[in-house]
């Protein structure tokens, strides 16, 4: 409803007559001023506060509901995003989701270069939730058919039969000393070329087993995408709520000097 305020709060806050009866009201029960301000102005600086929080908190909030993933405004708990796809989830809606992963993992590549040994992971992609994919991806690798059951053939007949000429068969997925490059994997998924097409088919057959991790780790992606938009967001809310706050932070500490240092209100 702050979203309502900008339009709203000429006609409603400043409308005269309601001013004059929150004066009134103020003028039976203001028993600790702040300063030494008339009545009027004392109502006229609450309603400052008023409309000027609510005004940041309604820009915010217009840009949270226009920028926000869909899933996130619908479903912020994670567990609850979760039970929902669990409810519905059928292989094609998991493959999207994993698509969906899949594409903001790609869209991080040249600030974390896809693999947290390469450098800071992205603001959007953060380490926590890159370090959860990574492991799913090798999890999923692990578990799937092309990597439990490799073609019966020599690595080079292997080579020229599932790869062009030229493609290494291994080279690419694993390092000289034997390590997984789950980044790699990623991309040969997201790309989906045809040459690839029995590695990456074996690779969403194992990860739609696995239904429950991927809307899992998409939930985490998407609440940490657009990391300007969510500091641009959050810059809004924090203004509104300190302005808001001003008027609550002048009484209480008018209070504590009375009590405290004998201050008469």
């Amino acid at each position: 409803m702050t979203i309502l305020v900008p339009f709203i709060g000429y006609l409603i806050i400043f409308n005269q007559s309601i001013q004059s009866y929150v004066g009134l009201v103020f003028d039976k029960i203001e028993y600790i001023p702040l300063s030494k301000p008339t009545s009027g102005e004392h109502v006229a600086l609450r309603f400052y506060n008023l409309y000027f929080g609510l005004l940041f908190l309604g820009i915010g909030s217009f840009l949270y509901t226009i920028f926000a993933p869909r899933q996130i405004k619908q479903h912020p708990l994670i567990a609850d995003y979760v039970k929902y796809m669990d409810s519905i989830a059928t292989e094609n809606l998991t493959r999207a989701s994993l698509d969906n992963l899949l594409g903001i993992f790609m869209s991080s590549n040249d600030a974390e270069q896809r693999h947290p040994m390469y450098g800071l992971p992205s603001l959007s992609f953060p380490s926590e939730v890159s370090s959860l994919t990574h492991a799913f991806i090798k999890s999923v690798f692990v578990q799937s058919e092309w990597a439990r059951k490799p073609p019966e053939a020599s690595p080079d007949e292997q080579e020229h039969e599932e790869f062009p000429e030229g493609e290494e068969h291994l080279a690419e997925i694993y390092t000289g000393s034997g390590y997984l490059l789950t980044d790699v994997i990623v991309e040969r998924m997201y790309a989906n070329r045809r040459f690839d097409s029995y590695f990456v088919e074996s690779m969403f057959d194992s990860a739609i087993r696995n239904s429950r991790d991927v809307f899992v780790l998409e939930h985490q992606a998407l609440d940490c995408s657009n990391f300007l938009g969510r500091l641009v967001v959050i810059a809004f809310y924090a203004l509104g709520f300190s302005i808001l706050f001003i008027p609550t932070a002048k009484i209480t500490l008018a209070i504590l000097k009375a009590l405290y240092l004998g201050e008469a209100p």
